[in-house]
């Protein structure tokens, strides 16, 4: 084959650096796969999808680079049931757990429990959601994403319902029993749900992660925005049953969905410990990251409504900071989702994400290195503020999670195939869950301690701080080592 010299191509000036110095047309092609397949952007070439060398040189790069943006008209129909399936886990779940958040911990009070029962009966759920998903994944060796989507969604759905129905219970040992058997039953249908469905998308979204768990990202925000006030208003309509109702049928819709929308499939997988995968150290930097990055979401969500007793919130104004913060994340995680296309940008995303947590907590006692400034007591406005950033610092710092730590491990030289996804899926989602159940005990834990909640946020964002400074370093020079290497 002729050589060809691409600086006479048009728009070549569009093009990297890196491409403009190639010689020949196979040299380029060779190129442009190993480039994809660094950056987890591999797309297998059949033969007669390789564009040939008279049509290369009548296309410009910009057509040859447009191919590789996010357009919906270019994925399959399968595809995009399976990026709606994720999406309305996330959402189904999470509007679930945040309509709880309105009227739950009093019915516990009411019904004899204390500080400790009500840590107890919502911590119980994200840790049993922790310790299950690496079950559900060893599990997907035998029983397809399907079956495991629709029996998840029926089991939370019928727990659901269950739940609905004790709120007559009169003995507060027997009430406080059963909301933790049920809301354990409600975890093990959550963890199949959420291992299922991060299977699939790994496997068919392989080039676009981030841009798919973006858009799961925005249906999280969403339900944190709804699950509250629809929490209310069906607390207010129905008593103790109507929220529970509301989350059975969110569940199942989920079933209706998985049961005519998917198709019945195999999955190719041989056994696996995903332990294994937190031997690699940019892996086991990022999980880490993650658990205090999910622990700094959910600890403001026992303490927030006490610290702000102080300036004599009404229930609707602290209901307003939790949809500031809300509002926020949502917007944000659409703009990552699309912008943060590159590890750089992914992992920039996240450090930046991670600063602004720890300025939040911060804000939000204050605390107390303002004391020389004059600020000592919390406002609104300031309360306000520091959840707003705090939406924006979750945005930015956990939507590009999940890439960052598949691209770690296909770098490390692991296989890229079902049983890496598997893996990779399950550490991810008990990683998460891991800080949802953290938040909760770290923040009570330190308030029981200190009783001080300026000087804990001021304690949380040191300990966020000192969190993302180790996880740059590593980043950097886990970068650095990558550059001699190549």
């Amino acid at each position: 084959m002729a050589e060809m010299n691409l600086q006479a191509l048009p728009c070549t000036s569009q093009l990297p650096k890196c491409f403009t110095k190639m010689e020949s047309y196979n040299s380029f092609v060779a190129h442009v796969k190993e480039k994809l397949k660094r950056t987890n952007n591999y797309i297998k070439f059949d033969d007669d999808e390789i564009p040939s060398e008279e049509n290369l040189q009548v296309t410009t790069a910009h057509s040859f680079i447009e191919r590789w943006r996010v357009r919906f008209s270019e994925f399959s129909r399968e595809q995009l049931i399976v990026l709606a399936v994720l999406s309305y886990v996330y959402f189904s779940t999470y509007v679930s757990e945040e309509m709880l958040s309105t009227f739950f911990s009093a019915e516990v009070m009411q019904h004899g429990g204390n500080q400790f029962y009500i840590g107890l009966i919502f911590g119980v759920y994200p840790l049993t959601n922790c310790l299950l998903c690496p079950l559900f994944t060893y599990l997907l060796k035998r029983v397809s994403c399907r079956t495991m989507l629709i029996g998840g969604f029926a089991t939370f759905s019928l727990s659901s319902l269950i739940i609905s129905q004790i709120g007559g219970i009169t003995s507060p040992e027997m009430f406080l029993l059963s909301c933790i058997i049920l809301r354990i039953l409600q975890a093990s249908g959550s963890a199949a749900t959420h291992v299922a469905s991060v299977f699939l998308v790994s496997r068919m979204w392989k080039t676009k992660l981030i841009f798919a768990f973006g858009m799961a990202e925005f249906f999280t925000g969403a339900a944190m925005i709804i699950g509250p006030l629809l929490g209310a208003w069906l607390y207010q309509i129905g008593g103790f049953a109507f929220p529970f109702y509301g989350s059975c049928s969110f569940a199942a819709i989920g079933f209706i969905m998985c049961f005519y929308m998917l198709e019945p499939s195999s999955n190719e997988i041989t056994w696996g410990n995903f332990l294994q995968l937190l031997r690699i150290p940019n892996v086991t930097v990022t999980v880490i990251f993650m658990c205090f990055v999910y622990a700094s979401g959910d600890l403001l969500n026992a303490e927030l409504q006490v610290h702000m007793m102080s300036i004599n919130a009404s229930p609707i104004t602290i209901g307003a900071m939790f949809l500031i913060s809300a509002s926020s994340y949502l917007l944000v995680v659409i703009i990552v989702g699309f912008c943060a296309q590159t590890r750089f940008a992914e992992r920039m995303a996240m450090i930046c994400g991670g600063i602004l947590i720890a300025i939040s907590y911060l804000l939000i006692g204050p605390s107390p290195i303002f004391i020389p400034l004059g600020w000592t007591a919390p406002t609104v406005t300031s309360v306000a503020v520091s959840m707003l950033i705090l939406g924006v610092g979750l945005g930015a710092g956990l939507v590009p999670n999940y890439n960052d730590i598949n691209r770690s491990v296909l770098n490390y030289g692991m296989e890229d195939n079902e049983t890496t996804d598997s893996l990779v899926g399950a550490l991810f989602n008990s990683a998460a869950f891991l800080g949802e159940f953290l938040g909760p005990i770290l923040g009570g834990s330190m308030m029981t301690k200190v009783e001080n909640f300026q000087t804990v946020s001021s304690l949380f964002a040191a300990i966020i701080a000192s969190v993302v400074s180790v996880t740059a370093v590593c980043y950097l020079v886990a970068g650095r080592m990558r550059m001699n290497q190549q």
